[in-house]
This record gives structure tokens, sequence and C-alpha cells, in this order.
């Protein structure tokens, strides 16, 4: 019998966590439960063991968010073999139950629990945002493995303070087959962009720059994937450019659209910048996505997203915030379809060899294993 891995995770699940339930799908050797505070939905082909489900408020969810332990799961998580919290918050609150069940903890860190500052998580955080503010450094002696996404947060998280060798810098992966490759006839002109509408994903930028080629190429559009907070600001500034017609705001849609959508277009862009918060782009999983759909990826230089592209090879990276520089990139690209299918092949090779999701969850399982030898 394989051995049981529970994921700990604040709400679940999320649209815009979907690379959590990817890697889960993938794995092999272990068997995923999902034990988090909050269910959202149904979660077909996974055990998910919730302390609340749906949306209404609970007694139980509350104190566990100033008291956290496995006594708000009773005896559900008794058979786990390890922990792996995502998201350094959730980490700090798996400590306990991973002491009280003496099984070994993993935590995966995704970027703003290593880039926001303590005094931002304090003030802008909520409970659970004072809890990890006050409490991240009890992981350096508490978890047995800390994952990183990118070589950029294992520099950040060696500069908090965590030592060499407690770090793992992991790449999660993209599915090869759910972004499968096109022929480039039946793409459209459209450039599209997945991510959360808020206004460090650079939306704003993308729309300006869009804005000043898009009276070239008639037929292309810009795709907006993804729901946020800042939708609302974005879709205003759409309608002062007068672009209504040419961008359009798809929403928050389910993985399989996602890639259709990815799979159909002709160039895609992730343009983040830092947050007012101090939050920074960890690496940027959409950009790997579209390469392993074979399209040519614009991205900022900004975070990790400098590991998710090749300049000139698989696309290009654009200097943060530079809306005249993007611009002249996505013209560039829309103007010449073998450019974009010389940088699309060479992006879909690129995520062959690195960035293989079934190769890349193989070996996540390996350092579990080597965590509760």
């Amino acid at each position: 019998m394989s051995s049981k891995v529970g994921i700990h995770l604040n709400a679940f699940p999320l649209a815009s966590e979907v690379f959590i339930t990817e890697q889960a799908r993938t794995m092999r050797e272990f068997e995923p439960h999902f034990f988090v505070r909050q269910q959202l939905a149904e979660a077909a082909n996974f055990k998910v063991l919730p302390i609340q489900r749906n949306a209404e408020g609970s007694l139980r969810k509350k104190l566990f968010a100033l008291f956290p332990g496995k006594w708000a799961w009773g005896e559900k998580l008794a058979d786990l073999n390890l922990i792996h919290a995502h998201f350094g918050t959730n980490g700090v609150y798996a400590l306990p139950i991973a002491k009280a069940l003496d099984i070994p903890l993993i935590v995966t860190f995704h970027g703003y629990d290593a880039t926001v500052s303590r005094l931002q998580l304090m003030r802008h955080g909520g409970v659970s945002g004072m809890m990890y503010a006050l409490n991240r450094h009890r992981l350096v002696g508490a978890a047995d493995k800390i994952i990183v996404v990118s070589e950029f947060l294992k520099k950040k998280m060696l500069n908090l303070g965590f030592p060499e060798k407690l770090l793992e810098q992991h790449y999660i992966g993209a599915d090869l087959q759910k972004f499968s490759v096109i022929p480039l006839e039946k793409r459209n002109l459209d450039v599209v962009c997945v991510a959360r509408q808020v206004e460090a994903k650079g939306i704003r930028e993308l729309i300006l720059a869009f804005s000043k080629v898009c009276s070239y190429f008639p037929e292309a559009r810009l795709r907006l994937v993804g729901d946020g907070p800042d939708r609302g600001l974005f879709t205003l500034l759409v309608g002062e450019l007068k672009l209504t017609e040419k961008v359009v705001f798809e929403g928050a849609l389910p993985h399989v659209q996602v890639a259709n959508i990815v799979s159909h277009s002709a160039i895609a862009v992730l343009f983040s910048k830092k947050g007012k918060n101090g939050s920074e782009e960890a690496f940027g999983l959409s950009a790997i996505e579209a390469s392993a759909a074979g399209l040519p990826v614009i991205v900022s230089r900004h975070g990790g997203l400098t590991e998710t592209v090749q300049h000139n090879e698989t696309g290009f990276i654009v200097e943060e915030s530079n809306v005249d520089e993007l611009a002249g990139s996505l013209k560039c690209l829309l103007d010449s379809a073998a450019l974009r299918e010389t940088l699309g092949n060479s992006g879909r090779s690129f995520v062959e060899k690195k960035f293989n999701l079934h190769h890349q969850t193989s070996l996540l399982e390996v350092i579990y294993k080597k965590v509760i030898s």
C-alpha cells in the first residue's frame, strides 16, 4: 500500500492554486489526502478532509486560526506518513499537527510568503498573517525540508536566515499532454495572459502596451484569463482606451478551458511587477504552460520569471513596467508567424527538458521518501 501524504491548505480547491491539484494528481508512489480548513467545492478523485465545508461561518475553523492543532480533525489524520504544507503560512499551522502525529513536515514556499515584509503581514494579513509573521522562524528547527519553487526564491529564503541545507529548489512543472501544440494555421492572433486580476501582475501595463499595437493587427485580441479584486479597474481602463471589442475578460476558468485558450493563442504574456506590499513573483507557471503549448512567451525581468523564458530563444524578457518595450515585443511577434513558430517550438523543447510535470512530481516523491526514511 502506498504511503499517504497529507497536503495542508487553507481553502481548497482554488482556481489560482490549480498547480497544487495538478501536482497531487500526478503522484504515483504517494496517496494524497487534502486536509484543509475550508472546502469550497467538490474535488473529484481526491480525498478531502475539511474542518468546514462551504463558505458559511464555523466556530471550529475560527478556533483553529488561533489555536492550531490536530484536534480540529480528530483522528482522521492518524494514518498519514508525512505532511506537505503549501505556502509558509500553512506551514506554520501544520507545525503542531506534524509534531502531534510524530511525522515529517515539508513546506513549499511560493513567493509572497518570502517576499512580503513581516510588518505588512502583521498589518494586512489577518490572523493567519500575524500568526505566520510571529512563528515563521520556528520552521527552521521544526520542518524537515523546505521546498522553494525557483532559484530566485531560494536566495530570498537564504536572506531570511533559512539554512541552505534545509532548502530544496524544485519546479512544479506543466502537463505536456494538457498543453499540446496545435498547428500554427489553426491558431488565432490573440495575446493571452493567465493571471490573477491584481495590480502586481502588470495587467494595466499589458493593456496599455496592447493599445499601442492592436490597430496594426485588426484580428488580434487580448484575452485576460483569471479574476481578482482589481478587475473593475482594468475594465474601466479598457473602456477609456475604447478597446472593449479588443480586450476579453475571460474570468476564472477550469484548467482544461485555460489550456484550450492558451493553445489556440499566438503569444502569452506574464508581466508581473513588485507589489505595493513588497510581493514578488517567485516563478510564473502560466509562462511554462504557454511554452508547453508552443507559444512564444514575453515576461518581465522580475523575480523568478526570468527562469521561465530563455531570451531570444523561447520568447522575450522585457524590463519590468516598460510599456514601450513590451509593445515593441508584441508587435515583433504579431508581425512574424515564422518567429512565433521558431520561438514556440524552442519553448516546447525547453519545457520537455526542464519542466515536465510528471518527471517533476517523481522528483518530489524522491524528496518525500528521503524525509520518511
